[in-house]
């Protein structure tokens, strides 16, 4: 029973989420010849969604450093309010910006 009372007291602390929702990578992949900023524009109907694998989240900018998706804004994140810690990487072209 005190078992059962420390598991469902933990539960009520943290919460249950399904980790393969939640991303821990995101690398964004920057058009290498654009020098202006980048854009996502988030809910665009009839756009790509965003997709995780191994719960890391590629952002993929086209030439002009734009991505449109139907996906949320929050999409990947860990809370309501945030997306947690992450691990960010930034790529122009296929080479990784330091």
């Amino acid at each position: 029973m005190k078992k059962l009372f420390i598991l469902a007291f933990t539960l009520s602390l943290f919460g249950c989420s399904n980790s393969d929702e939640i991303s821990k990578v995101k690398n964004y992949y920057f058009s290498e010849n654009a020098t202006n900023c980048a854009y996502i524009f988030y809910n665009v109907e009839g756009a790509e969604p965003l997709t995780m694998k191994e719960r890391t989240i590629n952002y993929y900018f086209n030439e002009r450093n734009i991505i449109t998706t139907s996906s949320s804004y929050d999409f990947g994140w860990k809370y309501e309010d945030g997306s947690g810690p992450n691990e960010v990487h930034y790529f122009k072209g296929i080479n990784m910006i330091k």
